[in-house]
Formats: C-alpha cells, structure tokens, sequence
C-alpha cells in the first residue's frame, strides 16, 4: 500500500471542503426556502421563484416525497418547468382541511428543525475536510444531534452521486494520482475531454456509507482507488483505523518489503528458474501497524493486506523481478555491474540511473506515479545489497 501525498495535500483538502460545504449550505437554505413558500397564505408566482427554479425544484421533490413535479398541463418549451415548479408548490399549500395541515405541518416542522441543525453543524465544524479520526467524533455527534433523516431528504444532502463531479474535480484531478493506493498495480489516471472525466479513479469510502453515513462526502474518506480494488475486493467491507491501514495516514514503508524466493522447474525438458514475489515484515514494525496490515485471524476481514489479497495479485508479477533479477547477473547480456562505479563513472545519482536504467521511481514519495513501484524498488535494493556484498568480500 501506498500513501497519499501531495505537495499541497491540505490546500486541496481545503478548497474541496469549502467548494462542498458551500453546496450543502446552499442546499439547506433551498430547503427552508421551499417549506417557507408551502406554508405561505399567498399563492407562489414566476417572482417567488426567481433565478432558483432548478434549486427549488430539486428541494420540493424531497419537501413532499414525489419523484417528479405535478403537470400544470403548460406547452412543453420554454417555461414549462417554471409553471410546473409554480403548480406543484401551490397544490402543497397547507390551506386545505385542518386534518391535512397538521399533518403535512408537522412533516415541515420535522424537517425545518432537521436541516437547521444541520445548517449550524455544517457551518461549525468541518465534516468535510477534517483528518480520519476527527471524522469519526464528527459523525457520531451529528448523529445524536440531528437524529434519522427520511430518507429522500438524507440523500437530497449526503448521496455522494449528486456531487460526482464536484468530487471527480475537487480530488481525483487535484491529487493527480497515476495508480491506486491499495494495490499500487493499477492506472487510475485521470483524463478529462471537454471538462468531463474520460477514465479515472473511483472512490472508496474508507468508513463505510452505511454506518458512517454522514462521512459519504468527507475528503479524507473518499480513497481514489482502482475499480477492482474498491469494487471486486473491498466492497462493503467495514474498514477501521485498528485493523486497516489508510492510506491518508501510512503506508507499508519500511515494515513491510516485498521479497522473492527461488525455485526451479521443468518446462519442456529444461529446467528454468522461477521468481516468487512474498511479502516480509521487518523486524521494527509494531503491533498496531502489524494489525492494520495484516490482520489478525480471529477477526473476519481484517488487514489491508488480506482484503486487497495482495499476496496473490503479486505473484503474477515475478516477471517484473525476473528483469530485474537480469540486470544483476553477470551472465546476462543486461548486467549493470557495480551500482557505484556507473554512478561515479556517468556522473550522475542513483535516483537517474535507477529511472532510467530500471524505468521506475526512486523516492517512495513517487510511487503512486506508476504501477509496481514498491516491488521493483524493494527488489532492486534487495539485490544491490547482495552484489555489494559479494564483490566486497
């Protein structure tokens, strides 16, 4: 697994977080706006509408629980969806019988109290942008604080399908990352045509929708991650700060390297070398990160590495440490030699000759730039050392 970094990671965390809370606030105040103009004695008009008929449309539909508008059987065309939103709000006036304006006042009642609370909470803390744990306390106090919303008017606020594109802009083109954290094997580039998004990353909810379902918008819980990553393999799974790792917070690092082993095997009567890629655990880690990596037994879908299968995914790739494995060997025609001498002899840094020599990234911090990044640059180092150790004995 691979961390998330940007060089101004907190400033696009910021600006997602105002741009988001902005849209919620406004979707509060809509909401008021509409149950304002329904409990009005006066018949609402093109001017009580005014330059918020999508808005207001929007708000009605989850106000009175329908799906569409009503037909004021006006033209379609211009116009037709000003006088439908002007039908609809004026067929809901509670001006009827007294048993059905209690009711339907009650409804509003309910609902203004809600979003209220919701408007204050939203206003005063930042259940957008604030880091993981944070996000937790917030969620739980806006739960106790506003109760259940219906829900029309909870997915009116929260379903994160509403403001994809603000999410798709605000963090998958921002953070630019090239591949996914969870696997560091897959592309999730972003490539937009015309201000949409052709491909690009999905987004994992860390803290799961269904028990952390006022997070579904939070910066920090949405994990632009590969499609099978997110979809084929974690799916529902309830993720954890104790026995998963986030990649907002941590990495495998230096605690967990990838490895190989060597065996040999027949293929049409010759005998040929085999690479197994294995994971290891150093021998510094410590037990709460050894838990969110790997697990523990007793508990069901436990451990980053257990989830994303990530042992089985990296055996397919033995061929990356097979090239690699080439360069070293002094009896293939692509030996590299001394990593000092070339170093010294071109002039150069590590870092360029293994860009360019082993056509990846260096610097951990580049990993997410391309697939592989983390098994090649543990392979790479496990071999350096025994080559410097065998021509230095």
């Amino acid at each position: 697994m691979i961390k998330i970094e940007h060089p101004i990671l907190m400033d696009i965390s910021k600006e997602y977080s105002e741009n988001i809370k902005s849209l919620l606030l406004s979707k509060v105040d809509d909401v008021l706006k509409v149950i304002s103009i329904l409990q009005s004695s006066e018949l609402a008009t093109e001017n009580t509408v005014s330059k918020k008929v999508n808005n207001f449309t929007s708000a009605i539909k989850v106000v009175v629980g329908r799906d569409k508008l009503l037909d004021s059987k006006y033209p379609n065309g211009d116009g037709k969806k000003t006088n439908d939103l002007i039908f609809t709000l004026n067929n809901f006036k509670i001006k009827f019988d007294k048993r059905s304006k209690c009711k339907r006042n009650k409804k509003y009642e309910d609902i203004v109290f809600k979003a209220r609370i919701l408007w204050k909470f939203i206003n005063n803390n930042d259940i957008i942008g604030s880091k993981p744990k944070d996000l937790l306390i917030l969620n739980e106090r806006l739960k106790t604080e506003i109760g259940i919303l219906p829900k029309k008017v909870y997915n009116y606020f929260f379903d994160y399908n509403n403001y994809y594109n603000q999410i798709d802009i605000g963090i998958g083109k921002a953070l630019d990352l090239k591949c996914c954290p969870y696997c560091n094997r897959n592309f999730i580039t972003y490539i937009p045509d015309k201000n949409k998004r052709v491909i690009g990353p999905t987004y994992d909810h860390f803290f799961s929708k269904a028990r952390y379902e006022y997070l579904t918008l939070s910066f920090y819980n949405l994990i632009p991650s590969c499609y099978i990553c997110n979809c084929n393999l974690k799916l529902n799974t309830d993720f954890n700060l104790k026995y998963h790792l986030h990649p907002y917070l941590g990495e495998f690092g230096n605690d967990v390297f990838f490895d190989f082993e060597l065996t040999t095997m027949d293929y049409n009567k010759k005998k040929e070398i085999c690479f197994s890629p294995i994971l290891k655990t150093s021998n510094t880690i410590n037990s709460d990160k050894e838990k969110r990596i790997f697990g523990e037994t007793s508990i069901k879908n436990s451990g980053s590495i257990n989830v994303f299968k990530l042992k089985d995914i990296y055996e397919s790739h033995s061929d990356s440490i097979e090239e690699i494995y080439e360069k070293f060997s002094k009896e293939s025609p692509y030996y590299i030699g001394s990593i000092s001498k070339i170093i010294k002899k071109l002039k150069t840094s590590e870092e360029e000759l293994y860009r360019f020599y082993f056509r990846n990234y260096y610097n951990s911090t580049d990993f997410n730039k391309r697939p592989l990044s983390k098994l090649d640059r543990d392979i790479y180092d496990k071999l350096k050392f025994i080559f410097d150790s065998t021509t230095n004995s």
